[in-house]
């Protein structure tokens, strides 16, 4: 299956991925069932202990909630997350270390958003890294609503969209091509280009991949 923001140009297959077993909403719970109609569906992908420590080195920020979308972005997204109502958060094996990590979106109540990526170091704490960030124009002041999804790229060779469509060059801290043995984070808006990162060589690259 190809997402909508995977460009023609991936070249090599996705690699399979272990089953990501998710903590449940309370942090003690040993159930792994996720309700993906749930409005807190994406803070229900990861790991309880990860959720605690997003909470303590992110104050004031929350994960994206199914009703921070409309409905109609959700119908619309949901096809390309296996059905989940879901489209901020994501898991694979994004550093290639065959563990699983995870990717999501946190909002700040002043309408701020970030791009995370987590992954679990044996004997110290989850490792989170900051991709993007930006501010989205007073969302909750004006009951607007975001349209920005994240999902997972395949593996493969990719050449920066806006050398492939010949518009223009891309941003000097753009790659033009990557070729990654390891699936990425993509993220953007819905029904338009958006951002494709890749750990390689022990550093995140990014390029912009067609909608």
């Amino acid at each position: 299956m190809k997402h909508r923001a995977i460009t023609a140009f991936a070249l090599i297959a996705a690699m399979p991925m272990a089953p990501v077993v998710a903590d449940a909403p309370a942090p003690d719970s040993a159930s792994t069932h996720i309700d993906a109609n749930n409005n807190e569906a994406c803070a229900q992908l990861v790991p309880g202990s990860l959720r605690k420590q997003v909470a303590k080195d992110y104050p004031g920020f929350r994960f994206i909630r199914v009703d921070d979308y409309t409905e109609e972005d959700i119908n619309t997204e949901s096809q390309y997350h296996h059905g989940s109502k879901c489209i901020a958060a994501a898991s694979a094996d994004y550093f290639g270390d065959r563990r699983p990590s995870f990717a999501f979106m946190l909002m700040s109540g002043d309408g701020n958003l970030l791009v995370m990526v987590a992954r679990e170091k044996p004997g110290h704490p989850w490792e989170i890294t900051k991709l993007d960030g930006w501010k989205v124009r007073d969302v909750f002041i004006e009951g607007e609503k975001i349209h920005y999804y994240l999902n997972t790229l395949e593996p493969g060779v990719y050449t920066n969209a806006l050398v492939e469509e010949g518009e223009e060059e891309p941003p000097s801290d753009e790659l033009k091509n990557l070729s990654s043995k390891t699936p990425g984070v993509v993220y953007g808006t819905i029904e338009s280009t958006g951002v494709g990162y890749f750990f390689v060589d022990g550093r995140w690259v990014h390029l912009t991949t067609s909608d």
